[in-house]
């Protein structure tokens, strides 16, 4: 039966392919940026747990600092921006690594955040 080992191979590379990307049974949404010489808005999305903080996801890199949101609750944002964490709410402001960055929109599934290089 010649023809058999074709399905099952194609059969076993679809059944690793699905398990490709996240552990936690599907993958998770990406920052969006749009930039311009001196500022980028970053839009972080968030999964929301059962009334709990919401989880960030992948990061993105903004004027060569990576980034990325780790947690929303009790109305702040915990951001990685370099190798330090940053709370903020919305409206406020921190500087570091070179960059100002500012929590312009916070909800429960997601953060948007302004970077401008300082």
């Amino acid at each position: 039966m010649p023809g058999r080992p074709v399905p099952v191979l194609a059969a076993t590379i679809l059944a690793l392919a699905a398990g490709c990307g996240s552990g936690s049974g599907g993958t998770e949404a990406k920052p969006t940026s749009t930039c311009s010489s001196s500022m980028c808005t970053v839009n972080y999305p968030a999964k929301e747990r059962n009334n709990q903080d919401s989880m960030g996801g992948p990061g993105i890199t903004v004027f060569g600092v990576d980034t990325a949101l780790a947690t929303i609750g009790q109305g702040a944002a915990l951001l990685r921006v370099g190798s330090g964490p940053i709370s903020l709410t919305k409206g406020e402001t921190a500087n570091t690594n070179g960059l100002i960055v500012k929590l312009v929109d916070l909800s429960p599934t997601q953060a948007v955040v302004t970077y401008t290089k300082g």
